[in-house]
């Protein structure tokens, strides 16, 4: 904890102190090693491999080893080997994880069908007058966490405070309501102006509990709120939706490569949740009268400046200095404070072309 929040003020020194402290005092500790890595100050392979061979080591926990193994190979640009060990940790997530996300409950195909136009304008029911609210959509990894920080560093934006609010509005609140009780999306349909009226106001209660309602805006970064549209769009139909897309092939392998996302342990499966993300977009917006603003990852990469600059003109928003998060830099720290920011390799893909197969199909679709 105490390394953790060495970084947040990018204290460096401090931060790789700790998190050695905190593995000399507990030597199966792999939070430690991952810590190290993400400061860019990797501890030595074979501390790395020995928890492997350490019988301590939680089999939960064995997972994260070869993620840390594998990390250690891309920054030696031993791609192969770094692959085969990404491979090992996702076997063993799959062994341990539960599916217990939201994108696996809910079906794309049902809350295509069952929210549509007509089915909102069957609604008799009104939204929340506030465009206070931001909501950042698109794939894991395709720019949500680079344009939440650009906008969080605006003078009139701010950063939810209550990130899974939204997503506890869908499985709580309508859950209770009509005749169905059933979750979303299906109590959808049943949504009265009491449910409504309870919801907004509970929402914007719980992301302003940091800021107390000064922000003119505030940024919802959600990983469900691509799946949410359909109850955004009646909560809040005056709200702004941020859609970030990135490369096909970038996108999905940038899912796969991740340890958190439980959804993307097959490649075959985050290559088909992908082609589902995209038809649910297609669908969004066809089906909602909601402002959507696209950005591409790859052009604010490229041209920071003018790219947040367009965006904020979108939002209404004139220009501030401190929004721009440059990529072409090359002291080691402003590496550190791009990588939290969410900078992410444009073309990695290409280090790993000879085993991404059903990934590199999306290209030609």
């Amino acid at each position: 904890i105490k390394a953790r929040l060495c970084m947040l003020h990018d204290e460096w020194f401090e931060a790789r102190r700790h998190f050695w402290l905190a593995y000399v005092g507990d030597k199966t500790n792999v939070e430690a090693f991952a810590g190290l890595i993400e400061i860019n100050e990797p501890p030595p392979r074979y501390l790395i491999q020995g928890l492997l061979d350490n019988k301590s080591v939680l089999a939960t926990k064995r997972s994260m080893v070869y993620y840390l193994l594998a990390q250690l190979d891309e920054l030696e640009q031993d791609y192969d080997q770094a692959f085969d060990h990404y491979q090992q940790a996702k076997r063993l997530t799959r062994q341990f994880s539960n599916g217990n996300d939201f994108f696996n409950q809910v079906n794309i195909n049902t809350v295509k069908q069952v929210i549509t136009a007509d089915a909102i304008a069957d609604l008799t029911v009104t939204g929340h007058s506030s465009s206070q609210p931001i909501f950042i959509v698109g794939m894991p990894h395709s720019g949500q966490q680079l344009v939440e920080n650009i906008l969080g560093r605006h003078s009139h934006i701010d950063k939810a405070s209550e990130r899974d609010c939204l997503r506890e509005v869908a499985n709580i609140e309508t859950n209770t309501v009509g005749t169905h009780k059933s979750l979303y999306p299906y109590a959808f349909t049943d949504l009265t102006q009491k449910n409504i009226d309870e919801i907004t106001s509970y929402y914007l209660e719980q992301i302003n509990c940091r800021t107390q309602g000064i922000a003119r805006h505030v940024v919802d970064s959600s990983i469900d709120n691509s799946l949410l549209l359909g109850l955004i769009a009646i909560l809040f139909p005056h709200a702004k939706i941020i859609y970030c897309k990135r490369d096909a092939v970038d996108v999905t392998l940038a899912c796969y490569l991740d340890s958190k996302l439980a959804l993307a342990n097959d490649l075959s499966a985050v290559a088909a949740l992908y082609q589902s993300h995209e038809q649910l977009m297609q669908h969004w917006q066809q089906q909602l009268l909601l402002n959507f603003i696209g950005v591409s990852y790859e052009q604010l990469v490229a041209e920071p400046e003018s790219t947040s600059l367009e965006l904020l003109q979108q939002l209404g928003l004139s220009w501030q200095q401190q929004c721009l998060i440059s990529a072409g830099v090359d002291d080691i720290d402003d590496q550190q404070a791009l990588q939290r920011a969410g900078y992410e390799e444009v073309g990695r893909w290409q280090h790993f072309s000879q085993h991404i197969a059903p990934l590199l199909a999306l290209k030609s679709q």
